[in-house]
């Protein structure tokens, strides 16, 4: 149904992105059309065809992980790195791409959080306790 009818909208609108598109663009075009592949494999009962499936996933993951690291766009990584990880450990043979992708996420959310500037909300809640 609404997996489909996604997936087939954005494998139409994908040569015009890729071509004319930001990297930014790009980017999220790889992650929507990865999530999509994952809604069908989670949907998809016969194993062989989920394999596939998730393999294909990885792929439009990776594309994505490449746009974004050329921009160096954090937020949408950690979501890309983490998503792999999990597509990683489901896929027999995957291990060392889970791990990688795994450090990678971890990585990215230490940086995030040592790069947090106090809030004024946080300033009163030190305040007040």
């Amino acid at each position: 149904g609404n997996i489909e009818r996604s997936k087939t909208t954005m494998k139409a609108v994908m040569p015009v992105i890729l071509e004319h598109g930001h990297v930014y663009f790009q980017g999220h075009a790889w992650l929507t059309l990865a999530k999509c592949s994952l809604c069908e494999a989670e949907n998809d009962e016969e194993r062989q065809d989920r394999n596939k499936i998730l393999s294909r996933a990885l792929s439009e993951l990776q594309r994505s992980a490449v746009a974004f690291e050329k921009i160096r766009d954090t937020s949408p990584l950690r979501e890309v790195y983490y998503l792999t990880a999990q597509v990683c450990n489901t896929i027999p043979g995957h291990g060392d791409m889970k791990i990688k992708a795994a450090r990678s996420f971890v990585e990215l959310d230490k940086s995030k959080a040592s790069s947090i500037k106090p809030t004024w909300h946080d300033a009163i809640s030190d305040i007040w306790g």
